[in-house]
């Protein structure tokens, strides 16, 4: 209390200045600790404890360099808690200027190649806690690797202090009126790749376990004028800077625009209209929202080609040009048409172009195109939709492909079970495929599939296993396609041999869940949620040819299918056919729809 701590350098590790191993408590009020020799690497942690508690009121942490080496397992930190530690309370204290990142750091290729994400350092690093309160706080120019100031790695984790009450309301952490300025993570300017920084966050990382809810509750009245994404985490939903708004004091959502023109660096000024960014991908990574505010992004005219872009558990909309016009406008029409603004997979794709965990995406404007020449990566799907807090919402957008006689490996789009999407004025042409559908979407229980006034023509699918839209119906929700155009697509066996329940248009199959709540085992059956119903109205279909089922095929138990829950109003089919008649004249069959029993055999 009411005193000064000078710490010492030395080339072995020791632990720390301050070692806390018992079920003891370090207290400290009113002191400055300061490193004895500034220039030098700190080898050893400021304050290191095993277990007990940490109190520390009205204390400074001044200027020190830590030596943290990517190749050892021994790390240092201003404040370093192992995993049976209990509490940590840091209350109106300043902590600045402290430096933990690596001396020596991974390149790009060196995380690549890695299992596990990398130490992330900081200067408050919890391996395991069951509380942290930081509270009327200041973190300055603090300087780490993933982090520059709060590492958690895992909170209330296989032990549980005597003195702490498991069931306790009270919240685990709380980081409360704090201010942090001009903190970094040095992983942001040293690695190229944006996929490999998708997990930093300049003033915290949050990589143990907890819900959405949890984390909001945790903030209170605190502020940021770090560089984004001041919030991190190796959780891809919470990754990205998805709670980066809590540290925000304005409440507006960002808006950045995207040019072939532009630049791919932070300044002042960049991402507006004047100063754009180079790419969609660089200016979803930079922008802030919430799943409550949106951000946008504004495209101008051309290809942009794209490693991934990547939407974790907030609000996005990309926003394109419509044909006539040289930019982009937050005003659409139903007559306007995509086709300037082009999103296209890059030589670097590895991974789904467009992903979603549990976030919400609006795309509007814009071709989703996947260049599948023949030196081009095609194991990849163009749209993922995973999570059931995901939404993505598509108006007026083009999906194509650059090679319209080359077959893709990977469905285009994927909806996961619990998801929703709402498709619009979008249209799909000439889009190949192996094997797999062009569209598979599937519907549980909360989800909400609409298909309206869509195109789906001459799309096919060789040696099929399923039709262009494939639609896996599941316990509950809802799906509606509403008037849309099938057109001259096809899913047949080669050499038209093949008796396949599958047809060239749409494959609906209604499935039961054994992991849904509404599953009963002792019956071994499916209480149906009554809100489960399809729609198809309005719809017309067109010289669609499949192997048993023209234009459509409804599969299921005959349970699932004597349900009534399938309605077909004011729908149009022309020249569909069923293809297995030729050689299979005797077998079942439906130029336009085909019903099929799962386990009949004829």
């Amino acid at each position: 209390r009411n005193s000064g701590l000078r710490q010492a350098s030395a080339q072995e590790y020791y632990g720390g200045m301050l070692i806390l191993r018992g079920d003891g408590t370090i207290e400290l009020s009113t002191v400055v600790i300061r490193q004895r020799e500034q220039s030098l690497n700190q080898s050893s942690n400021t304050i290191y404890t095993t277990s007990g508690d940490i109190n520390i009121t009205n204390c400074s942490f001044e200027r020190a360099q830590f030596r943290n080496d990517y190749l050892s397992s021994i790390r240092s930190a201003s404040i370093y808690c192992e995993d049976k530690f209990g509490s940590l309370s840091v209350v109106q204290t300043n902590i600045s200027q402290q430096y933990t990142s690596f001396i020596n750091p991974p390149t790009d290729d060196d995380l690549r190649l890695q299992n596990n994400i990398e130490y992330g350092s900081g200067c408050i690093v919890i391996l395991n806690a069951q509380n942290l309160k930081l509270q009327e706080c200041s973190f300055i120019q603090n300087q780490g690797w993933r982090t520059g100031v709060v590492n958690i790695q895992q909170m209330s984790k296989n032990w549980i202090s005597p003195e702490i009450d498991p069931d306790s309301n009270s919240p685990k952490l709380s980081i409360k009126q704090c201010k942090f300025e001009d903190n970094y993570a040095i992983k942001e300017r040293t690695i190229q790749d944006i996929t490999l920084k998708r997990y930093n966050g300049n003033d915290i990382i949050l990589d143990h376990q907890y819900t959405k809810n949890s984390i909001m509750q945790s903030f209170n009245s605190s502020s940021s004028s770090s560089p984004v994404p001041k919030v991190g985490s190796q959780h891809k939903q919470f990754a990205v800077g998805v709670f980066d708004y809590i540290l925000f004091t304005r409440r507006t959502a960002d808006i950045s625009y995207a040019s072939l023109n532009g630049k791919d660096q932070l300044t002042g000024t960049s991402g507006n209209y004047s100063d754009p960014l180079r790419t969609i991908e660089y200016a979803a990574f930079y922008t802030t929202s919430s799943q409550l505010r949106q951000s946008q992004i504004y495209v101008f005219p051309g290809v942009f080609n794209e490693k991934q872009i990547f939407v974790g558990g907030h609000s996005l909309q990309i926003i394109g040009t419509k044909v006539g016009s040289i930019e982009p406008t937050s005003v659409q029409l139903q007559s306007d048409k995509p086709g300037p603004s082009i999103i296209q997979n890059s030589e670097q794709t590895d991974d789904d172009l467009i992903q979603v965990f549990n976030g919400i995406l609006t795309l509007q404007l814009l071709v989703i195109q996947i260049d599948n020449n023949d030196d081009m990566p095609k194991l990849f799907s163009a749209i993922v939709i995973h999570g059931q807090l995901a939404s993505a919402t598509i108006d007026y957008c083009d999906f194509r492909t650059t090679n319209s006689k080359g077959f893709l490996d990977r469905d285009f789009l994927i909806l996961d079970k619990g998801g929703n999407l709402t498709m619009r004025f979008s249209q799909a042409v000439k889009i190949f495929e192996n094997y797999r559908p062009v569209l598979c979407i599937d519907v549980s229980e909360k989800s909400n599939f609409l298909l309206q006034q869509c195109n789906i023509t001459s799309c096919e699918i060789y040696d099929p296993t399923s039709s262009v839209l494939h639609l896996n119906y599941y316990t509950g929700g809802t799906a509606t396609i509403d008037q849309c155009q099938f057109r001259y697509n096809t899913a047949v066996t080669p050499e038209y041999i093949g008796n396949r329940p599958i047809a060239g248009s749409i494959l609906i199959q209604l499935c039961e869940s054994y992991l849904s709540t509404s599953y009963r085992p002792e019956s071994q059956q499916q209480q149906l949620n009554n809100t489960r119903v399809l729609t198809i109205r309005d719809c017309r279909f067109d010289s669609n040819i499949g192997d048993c089922g023209g234009s459509i095929t409804v599969s299921g138990t005959r349970s699932l299918l004597s349900e009534e829950r399938i309605v077909f109003t004011r729908c149009q089919f022309e020249n569909n056919i069923a293809s297995s008649y030729y050689m299979n004249p005797d077998d079942p069959h439906g130029n336009d729809i085909y019903f099929y029993v799962w386990g009949m055999h004829y």
